[in-house]
């Protein structure tokens, strides 16, 4: 007979000590015991979760009475989908077994099933309520101890995990009431009691800041906004009330910082470079890593003043904060950027004698993984990652995902703004923490060693080098164009060398922007060199005596022509109210229209550089995308809104350039934009009446920050679609919740909007007039690159209220 067809005779065995293994003793935090089962409500699909510490400082936990109200409690909350008996007892209760292993196309926070046992180490006593949709309540109670043998003389090596039994029911509504809990439809109720820990204010509070830094401040890539409330009664603020991750949200300050994310689909990486507020580049690569997607880099270098400005935002000092946090599916994994935790090796590279590197002090950041597939795995004690080959592509010290970054960032700090050194005497103040500088500091009253002109020259000087991209590889690259242009005013043969460098990447490579401003650098250089020639060719002395007498009569004449123009301005600005557009028709100066002139021309030269392009492949026979299209239509549209908006307003506004950001009561420039400008210039499609009120514009006040010519277009294309809905009266109304919030509603009376199409009503090209569709698309860009929000708000047969919302 083969023996290897021989029925097995033994098999493994689930000890009652696997309770205690796979509990309390691989989770051996209490903080990471509370987070699993946040975790769990958050992957039952419900918005928030409830954490209550009840009978902190009045409990009966020495008297061992179980079920008692008295009992120091930690009370879990969520309003998921809950579960029914047979997921109690068939899932549940089945150790190690995941339903989130079984779940495809969902990115889930938890992972391997076990921490349900959590619960064993926060408590002695377990009761469960839950409810799931159309199902009846069911109760389970579970006592930790009825499986444990400690002290007593008991062999358990027969005692398997499955000879305990536990209490599973459906629970009656009447018998559910007396718990003093309530359920909606659908949910779970946690209920841990006879803690085996301490919870003071002290520890309360550690839990609170370790939930804030478990918290992704990016929310998790676009999954519904998850909230966590923590509840204990005869606590401050300082314990109680949601948890938000403030950190990153806080860092508004102007540094250096470096953005990268791979596509959902792995298949580009698209970086961001930027510097004090300003783009300094941006490229969009093929992906080198084949098993990532779905990922964000963010990274801020703190420079002497981004340390000052971080401490005085958050409270807490930079270096007592951490460095590079990970975020895998919305919570941080412990202990990655934790204070000390060098889990970069950042400080040992640093070490190894090269100063041109950073250390953990100098940067912080976080990276946010999105890993719907499960290739990064959590180690059993929910502490790091395995480090597999994903977890290597990302963070190798050699090429990985993240140095690469770095690399980025550290030769723009080094090379291009010397580290961003300050005078000694700065560094003497703040040696000292001298309380008064830090007070007033600000942009305005930082000192550097190297003037910003000298530090353009050394980042134009090392601009490829720092870029560190393959032509073959690269998809686009935009490069700030004013940084460029400075070039002029560089030495010639620099700004060849310069312009040599990023002509390799070539016409299809380069943002049309940046490669019209290169071309027109280039020439200026020709013609610099040239006219130098012809300047050292003039020694006539009698010349040059009569070009100084002229140009000091040109300059005493230009003086004074200023002064009448100011007195003029002085005069009428006695004459009219300080608004922003005036409701009679203001003498432009020659000046001023060459302004406009110069701006529409921008915008007109835009359009056809897009045209061109688009012309250029027509003619090669070159096949054009629908996402190239679309991606041109799109530029092309706002280049008219552009062009339109000055059109309307540049007889009335007392603004050189309407593209610079402004920081003013912007309820009063819109209010003033429709009484004084759209007014006058709006036309229904039929020619009827179309009037406009406005309510509340001299009660509500909101200062904020924005481009006047981001606004127009927005108001243009709102009222224009109220026009084409038939509409006879627009509604405008200012409102402020608080004194951070503001909201602008803008309703009509035009045929509305039909609700199968409310979903896609800020979709590119979509519409149901005879427009284009793209002004309710540029209308939500704008608001959302203004950090606000944009509502519909339907009323079917009876016009549509759009709601715009903006925060502080």
């Amino acid at each position: 007979m083969n023996d290897s067809k021989k029925e097995p005779k033994f098999h493994f065995r689930t000890n009652v000590e696997l309770k205690s293994i796979l509990g309390k003793d691989l989770i051996n935090n209490d903080n990471i015991a509370v987070l699993e089962l946040i975790k769990n409500s958050l992957d039952a699909g419900s918005p928030k979760v409830d954490v209550h510490f009840k009978n902190i400082k009045l409990n009966e936990d020495q008297k061992k009475i179980y079920g008692s109200d008295k009992l120091f409690k930690i009370v879990i909350q969520d309003y998921g989908q809950g579960m029914d008996e047979d997921d109690i007892v068939n899932k549940w209760l089945n150790i190690a077994y995941s339903e989130k292993k079984r779940v495809t196309g969902k990115v889930l926070a938890g992972a391997k099933g076990i921490g349900r046992l959590s619960c064993d180490r926060l408590g002695e006593y377990l009761d469960i309520y839950s409810k799931k949709a159309g199902k009846p309540l069911v109760h389970l109670r579970i006592d930790w101890k009825s499986f444990e043998f400690d002290g007593k003389k008991v062999d358990t090596k027969d005692i398997e995990i499955q000879d305990i039994g536990v209490e599973v029911e459906k629970l009656p509504d009447d018998k559910f009431e007396q718990t003093g809990y309530s359920l909606r439809e659908t949910g779970t109720i946690v209920e841990i009691s006879k803690l085996r820990a301490n919870w003071d204010e002290d520890k309360l509070q550690k839990l609170r800041h370790y939930l804030e830094r478990l918290l992704n401040p990016n929310q998790t890539f676009g999954r519904n906004k998850f909230s966590i409330f923590l509840h204990a009664p005869g606590f401050g603020k300082a314990v109680n009330g949601e948890i938000r991750n403030q950190i990153f949200e806080k860092l508004d300050f102007t540094t250096t910082v470096i953005e990268s994310f791979i596509s959902q689909d792995g298949t580009e990486i698209t970086t961001n470079l930027r510097d004090k507020g300003k783009d300094v580049f941006t490229i969009i690569e093929k992906n080198p890593y084949k098993s990532l997607k779905d990922i964000k880099i963010v990274i801020y270098f703190l420079n002497t003043y981004a340390k000052i400005y971080f401490a005085k935002q958050t409270g807490i000092r930079a270096v007592d904060y951490g460095s590079i946090f990970l975020f895998k599916n919305g919570f941080r994994i412990s202990p990655y950027g934790d204070e000390g935790n060098d889990w970069l090796g950042l400080e040992i590279r640093r070490g190894q004698g090269r100063a041109r590197y950073f250390g953990t002090r100098d940067l912080v950041g976080r990276i946010e993984i999105n890993d719907s597939e499960g290739f990064f795995q959590e180690v059993s004690s929910r502490e790091g990652l395995v480090e597999n080959e994903v977890f290597n592509q990302l963070v190798n010290d050699k090429d990985g995902f993240f140095f690469e970054n770095l690399k980025r960032l550290e030769k723009y700090v080094v090379d291009g703004l010397d580290w961003d050194r300050v005078p000694e005497a700065v560094l003497q103040k703040v040696r000292t923490h001298d309380k008064e500088f830090q007070k007033h500091l600000s942009k305005e009253t930082e000192e550097y060693t190297l003037t910003q002109n000298a530090k353009n020259k050394s980042i134009l000087s090392s601009l490829s080098s720092i870029i560190r991209a393959n032509p073959k590889t690269t998809i686009d690259l935009d490069i700030n164009v004013e940084l460029i242009a400075s070039l002029i005013k560089d030495e010639q043969e620099k700004a060849n060398r310069v312009i040599k460098d990023f002509e390799k990447y070539g016409e299809s490579k380069l943002n049309s922007k940046t490669l019209k401003v290169l071309l027109d650098v280039k020439q200026k250089v020709l013609k610099r060199e040239k006219a130098e020639a012809e300047e050292k060719a003039k020694e006539a002395e009698e010349a040059k005596n009569k070009a100084e007498e002229e140009a000091q009569k040109a300059e005493k004449a230009r003086q004074e022509e200023e002064e009448k123009r100011k007195k003029a301005e002085e005069d009428l600005q006695q004459q009219v109210s300080q608004n922003l557009f005036y409701k009679s028709r203001i003498n432009i100066d020659v000046k001023e229209l060459m302004l406009y002139h110069h701006d529409i021309g921008i915008s007109a030269g835009t359009i056809e550089n897009y045209l061109t392009v688009i012309s250029t492949k027509l003619k090669k026979g070159k096949d054009i995308s629908n996402e190239d299209l679309e991606k041109y239509i799109k530029k092309i549209s706002f280049e008219v809104n552009k062009i339109n908006a000055m059109v309307n307003f540049a007889t009335k506004a007392n603004f050189n350039d309407a593209s610079k950001k402004i920081k003013r009561d912007i309820v009063e420039f819109v209010a003033e934009y429709l009484d004084n400008v759209i007014s006058d210039a709006i036309k229904t499609v039929d020619h009827r009446d179309l009037s406009i009120k406005i309510y509340n514009p001299s009660k509500v006040q909101f200062e904020t920050s924005f481009i006047p010519m981001e606004i127009m277009i927005a108001i243009d294309n709102l009222v224009k679609n109220s026009s084409k809905a038939s509409a006879t009266e627009i509604e405008v109304e200012f409102k402020t919740p608080n004194n951070n919030q503001l909201e602008i509603n803008f309703a009509d009376n035009g045929d509305g909007i039909p609700s199968k199409n409310i979903r896609k009503i800020f979709d590119f090209g979509f519409t149901t007039t005879d427009g284009s569709g793209l002004g309710l698309y540029h209308v939500k860009e704008i608001i959302d690159k203004m950090k606000g929000e944009i509502e519909i708000n339907n009323r079917e047969q009876k016009g549509v209220e759009i709601i715009i919302k903006f925060s502080k």
